[in-house]
């Protein structure tokens, strides 16, 4: 076992116990909208031990697959292969599958390119450093999610696991372990009878 988490409340949301081992992917469906991100930060925060609690226990180390948010050097737009050089391994090539789309070169400029193909990069560069990643899907189409999703699960049958925190349950049926949050705010009040005086 890699993970073991408690049930537990968070930001109005119940989420389930569950547990995480070598070979394994789970999907977290949690709620869309507002509360989301919020509750993906405490999320990835709690299972990659920066936020410490006494109902998560990690015996492994788990990476989230951040954003790439930074486009920039000042007034010098950022390329696939600096952002590579920068933080994938080259001894994996894991993050090559990056390259499998035509308009992904090392010279491409990281701002010129789709939220689909950035989210395969950062997702792939993380993978190249380890096979423990916890990544979301947030600004990646259908197409995107389930290749995306095809290459996690390869990438972490070899001694790896992996969390995907998303908004809808499209892979219910193809993780090892699906958990649903339950939202326990407030009950939105009915409307009054409608009254035409």
């Amino acid at each position: 076992m890699l993970i073991q988490f408690e049930e537990q409340t968070l930001h109005n949301f119940r989420i389930p116990a569950f547990t995480l081992s070598q070979g394994e992917i789970l999907v977290l469906d949690i709620y869309g909208g507002a509360t989301f991100y919020p509750l993906l930060e405490e999320l990835v925060g709690l299972l990659t031990g920066k936020i410490k609690s006494d109902k998560v226990r990690l015996l492994s180390t788990f990476t989230y697959a951040d954003h790439i948010r930074k486009f920039k050097r000042f007034w010098i737009p950022i390329t696939v292969n600096s952002y590579l050089k920068r933080h994938a391994n080259p001894a994996n090539s894991i993050y090559e599958k990056a390259f499998i789309d035509p308009r992904v070169r090392r010279k491409t400029k990281i701002v010129s390119l789709p939220g689909n193909l950035r989210r395969e990069l950062a997702i792939y560069t993380v993978l190249s450093n380890t096979n423990n990643i916890i990544f979301d899907l947030a600004g990646v189409d259908h197409e995107g999610g389930v290749t995306i999703y095809n290459n996690v699960k390869e990438a972490i049958d070899v001694g790896g696991a992996a969390i995907l925190i998303d908004t809808c349950d499209e892979f219910k049926n193809d993780c090892t372990t699906f958990v649903k949050a339950e939202y326990l705010g407030p009950k939105i009040a009915p409307l009054p009878p409608f009254s035409a005086k």
